[in-house]
């Protein structure tokens, strides 16, 4: 197996590179890597190097990746002695990964198996094996990831999104809810993490307030569009009187909604539902 190959054979480049990565996976705090170890490695690939060499290869890497390649003096070998993650972090983030909701099977596995490539393969092993997350339902929605990135682009650009959002408009002859979907603009302002859910919160421009979706309920989000952000004044003033934070960004009270009068907008909400249920409607309270 050869990276680049050319009539010098391998680079010193490309030599320190699978020295770096050898390190990265082998070593740790408990496991180090001896002289004859990288020497033996870089023989599967055909290269042949003096053990003076690699002293000066060492130097270059922790030079080139802002490193400390330490030298354990009582066990004779090297590791590496600060990495881009320390394992505790690396399993955080895994275990992170593995309870968000709106991400798929096969986008949380991917993201995993990347996130090892970050670490040794002694941390890389333990990465959310020992976890455990009930209630953790994934979506079947591989576009949530995309659109979610959608969403963070808009708030920088400080733009408008447009989506579709699916509501319950009437009942059919046989009692069965008709859905369908309506085309909203919405100005995005924050992404809220609760309890593994991902929800983002907007100047909903049909309402004329604030109010918060849960991602994986939209349909179709655009790129930003070339419209400015409403409701800055509004989000403004929420900020110096200091009720951002979720929980208290509104004041919810309780309203009996009828099926056929205000059922769009609870459905906002809930897409679950059934005649004469209780809902928050916080876009009714005065912040």
């Amino acid at each position: 197996m050869r990276i680049t190959e050319n009539e010098n054979g391998y680079t010193a480049a490309e030599r320190q590179y699978l020295i770096y990565r050898y390190l990265l996976e082998n070593s740790n705090k408990d496991h180090i890597i001896t002289k004859q170890q990288i020497i033996d490695y870089l023989d599967t690939y055909d290269i042949k190097i003096h053990a003076n060499t690699i002293y000066n290869d060492l130097n270059v890497i922790a030079s080139m990746y802002k490193i400390t390649v330490e030298y354990d003096q009582k066990k004779k070998g090297y590791r590496l002695k600060d990495t881009l993650f320390a394992p505790y972090e690396i399993r955080l983030i895994g275990h992170s990964i593995q309870s968000f909701k709106f991400i798929t099977d096969k986008k949380a596995q991917s993201l995993i198996e990347r996130l090892k490539t970050l670490t040794d393969h002694y941390t890389a092993s333990s990465v959310h094996s020992d976890a455990y997350v009930p209630g953790r339902i994934h979506s079947n929605r591989e576009e949530i990831a995309d659109a979610a990135d959608r969403i963070y682009q808009a708030i920088t650009e400080d733009k408008q999104i447009r989506c579709d959002f699916s509501f319950f408009i009437d009942m059919n002859e046989k009692g069965e809810y008709v859905v369908k979907d309506m085309t909203i603009f919405v100005s995005p302002y924050k992404l809220i993490w609760k309890d593994g859910v991902l929800l983002v919160l907007v100047f909903d421009h049909l309402l004329r307030d604030f109010t918060n979706y849960q991602i994986d309920y939209l349909k179709n989000i655009s790129k930003p569009l070339n419209l400015p952000r409403e409701g800055k004044e509004q989000y403004r003033e929420r900020l110096i009187n200091g009720r951002f934070d979720f929980d208290t960004f509104f004041k919810h009270e309780s309203y009996e909604v009828k099926l056929r009068t205000t059922v769009f907008l609870a459905s906002k909400f809930h897409l679950l539902m059934d005649v004469d249920l209780t809902y928050a409607l916080p876009w009714h309270s005065s912040v």
